[in-house]
């Protein structure tokens, strides 16, 4: 790894997994109520599992896979429709983003 790919790296990679990490411990918090005990429990498991490895360099990928957290997301944006919509725009733009860059043939860490 060169000294030039390590800004790469942090907006890339560690960026994105702590934004994800981030917005997991979210949705558990706020998921508690709102889903069944079984869905938050093996949420939690997902959660402690793929961020208690070695290297979480592909955790924001796994957790997409955790069926719990975009139906926290919906449950606790459920009544609040100018979230969801905020929420659907900051995920398209930075889809849109990962997009533009591989279009482009930048390498994505």
């Amino acid at each position: 790894l060169t000294d030039r790919a390590a800004p790469r790296l942090a907006g890339t990679v560690w960026l994105p997994d702590t934004a994800v990490f981030i917005l997991c411990l979210g949705a558990l918090v706020l998921g508690v109520r709102r889903l069944p005990t079984a869905w938050t429990v093996y949420f939690l498991v997902c959660v402690l599992v793929n961020y208690s490895i070695s290297w979480p360099l592909s955790c924001g990928r796994y957790m997409a896979c955790a069926f719990p957290l975009p139906v926290a997301l919906a449950a606790v944006t459920r009544r609040r429709p100018a979230l969801a919509r905020l929420g659907a725009a900051v995920f398209g733009i930075w889809q849109g983003a990962y997009l533009s860059v591989f279009l482009s043939g930048a390498p994505l860490y």
